[in-house]
């Protein structure tokens, strides 16, 4: 039987970043590897703007029918578990913070969204934060048994991004407001139930539907093979009261019927601890640009992110958050404010006005 391998050209395409990504054709489709798993795949700055060249090609390369994404998952089993937070913090203490990395991601994000073919992506472990960008905006999005998802942002200091207010208040049932303001982690019948995920492989069988779609240029066909419906899941179990707490007109009110759904059920004791940990400020700023979102394109979502991402950069809570997480990991954070009383409205409203280095801007 033919491997993978053999039916892959030995000419691989370059866009550069190649000790991290790699590009390799086969047949008529394209297909992209994420290659530093002892880091999680973590994206990079390059491996974004080798993603973003290739993607530019392809969308009117005729003999290019789509496009597959996966990664070399590791021990650790990681998709990509995010944008790379270790050069953030470099970033940080060489004072010279990382703009042009989040421009650059979220032009990706745009870029994938408005791809005109299939884009598939093979989500095998931990998605989270940047991974996602890279995932669900696609077209098709396969999740395995090893899926573990989660945008858990808030949880460091920063926002869910990465398009994150244009997915998250599209969920049902408020389930994804639950999500970008608790950072919980969720599994694959939980993305397919809640429409992240669009089909399910498992890890065994997941080399075999590589080699599937890269022989064959109607993806389609060989995607119906698979699972799209969802088996009973957690997330059914509590969607009433997820939906219950989330649809809460303000952050205060979501806080006080959370509390009070822990106190005899440890589902929502373990999300409103992690509420309760996450950082103030970041926590109102999600809440208000999920409302936003609710009513906003993809682009227009893009460029409110940066604006809260550029303003982030500039203060304390997200190194602050990095540290804690991943610097030394024996400290908790130390927030910038005790609570989301404390957080001035005014001060939110700030963060949404036009980025000081200048609004994101596409190329198309």
């Amino acid at each position: 039987m033919m491997s993978l391998r053999d039916s892959i050209s030995e000419l691989p395409v370059q866009f550069g970043a190649a000790a991290d990504i790699a590009f390799t054709q086969a047949g008529s489709a394209i297909d992209v590897r994420l290659t530093r798993p002892k880091s999680l795949n973590a994206l990079t700055h390059s491996m974004a703007l080798a993603l973003s060249a290739g993607l530019k090609i392809w969308r009117d390369d005729d003999t290019i029918s789509h496009i597959i994404i996966s990664a070399d998952t590791g021990e650790k089993r990681a998709f990509c578990a995010g944008g790379d937070i270790r050069d953030l913090y470099a970033g940080f203490q060489a004072g010279t913070p990382r703009y042009t990395f989040f421009r650059d991601e979220y032009r990706l994000n745009q870029a994938i969204a408005s791809f005109p073919k299939p884009y598939i992506a093979l989500m095998d472990g931990l998605v989270m934060g940047g991974g996602a960008g890279i995932a669900m905006h696609g077209s098709h999005r396969i999740v395995t048994e090893n899926t573990k998802f989660a945008m858990p942002e808030v949880g460091i200091g920063l926002i869910p991004d990465v398009g994150g207010s244009y997915v998250l208040p599209r969920l049902p049932n408020d389930y994804g407001i639950f999500l970008g303001l608790t950072g919980m982690m969720i599994g694959p019948e939980e993305c397919l139930e809640a429409g992240i995920a669009t089909h399910f492989c498992s890890a065994a069988d997941s080399q075999s539907l590589r080699l599937e779609l890269s022989q064959n240029p109607n993806p389609e066909t060989v995607l119906k093979k698979y699972r799209t419906k969802p088996v009973p899941n957690p997330l059914r179990d509590h969607a009433a009261t997820i939906a219950e707490v989330f649809s809460a007109e303000t952050l205060a009110s979501v806080f006080h019927r959370l509390k009070q759904k822990s106190q005899d059920n440890s589902f929502f004791a373990s999300a409103f601890k992690r509420m309760g940990a996450a950082s103030p400020l970041s926590l109102c700023l999600a809440f208000e640009q999920l409302k936003r979102g609710r009513n906003l394109t993809l682009r227009e979502v893009l460029i409110m992110e940066y604006r809260l991402v550029s303003r982030i950069l500039a203060g304390p809570d997200l190194y602050e958050g990095i540290r804690a997480a991943i610097i030394d990991r024996t400290i908790p954070p130390k927030w910038q404010h005790n609570s989301i009383e404390a957080v001035d409205s005014a001060n939110i409203a700030s963060f949404f006005m036009a980025a000081p280095d200048g609004d994101l801007v596409f190329e198309t």
